[in-house]
């Protein structure tokens, strides 16, 4: 939340999803929204029962704006990130950066100040406040791999925690896939633009952000296994399970889902 209030680029509504309704979180939420900073609308599932995925339509579905950009909470955006993403942004495109995973320890270290001076995104910072020489070292080799990669790469994948799109693109597929893990809806979401004609732009270079270690577990084979299964079912860009659930509950009567 620090990340964005500090934003150069100032011009955008934040929308939080949220799965379930924890009283601490909307505390936390209602303090930065008094402070009066950012203009923010708060998205729950009172019952819990809704997944991520889920959450993620529900806000595309409750925002008119035109252009939307998508991060997660275990993520430290620089204070260019914004405005990047709205620099490099084209119609028919979708923009899709990274992250540069830092451990707990490190991440518990950042405050408010350190992200407004931008030494949290300094690595001299990072290694003073314990990550390995190491870690630094696989960040400047993988930066110049990346380069390499995204020279002669034709494609670019989304990711979750640093992408962004034209509305009317995602509402042309449908939004995101909830018949899939979170593990697998990303990759999913990518492909499926593609199909409708919208391709990916880096910006892994351009537009900052510091990711928490550990958040996520590591799936077991039949989770992957299942997961392509179901990729693929869906054989065209519409997710029949997405935004509109028209179809969806017909589709899997006849076991089609």
């Amino acid at each position: 939340m620090w990340g964005f209030e500090y934003q150069t680029y100032n011009n955008f509504d934040v929308i939080i999803t949220e799965e379930g309704q924890d009283q601490q979180t909307a505390a936390l939420i209602k303090d930065f929204s008094e402070r009066g900073v950012l203009n923010i609308r708060h998205i729950t599932d009172p019952g819990g029962r809704a997944r991520e995925i889920a959450m993620l339509n529900r806000a595309i579905a409750a925002t008119s704006a035109d252009y939307l950009i998508f991060s997660n909470d275990h993520c430290v955006p620089r204070n260019d990130f914004v405005e990047i993403h709205m620099k490099r942004s084209r119609k028919q495109h979708f923009l899709s950066g990274g992250y540069f995973s830092v451990p707990h320890k490190v991440a518990s270290a950042i405050t408010k100040e350190d992200i407004a001076t931008l030494f949290a995104f300094n690595w001299r910072w990072l290694y003073y406040n314990g990550l390995q020489p190491g870690k630094l070292i696989g960040m400047t080799n993988q930066r110049l791999l990346d380069r390499l990669f995204e020279k002669f790469s034709s494609s670019v994948p989304w990711c979750g925690a640093n992408a962004s799109a034209w509305r009317d693109d995602i509402l042309s597929i449908n939004g995101f896939n909830e018949d899939l893990s979170v593990f697998e809806y990303d990759v999913d979401f990518g492909e499926r633009l593609i199909k409708r004609g919208v391709n990916g732009i880096s910006v892994r270079h351009e537009a900052i952000c510091l990711c928490q270690e550990g958040k996520r577990t590591i799936r077991n084979g039949a989770d992957k296994k299942a997961d392509r299964n179901r990729t693929r079912l869906q054989t065209g860009a519409w997710a029949v399970n997405g935004i509109s659930k028209a179809g969806a509950a017909d589709l899997r009567e006849r076991k089609v889902i």
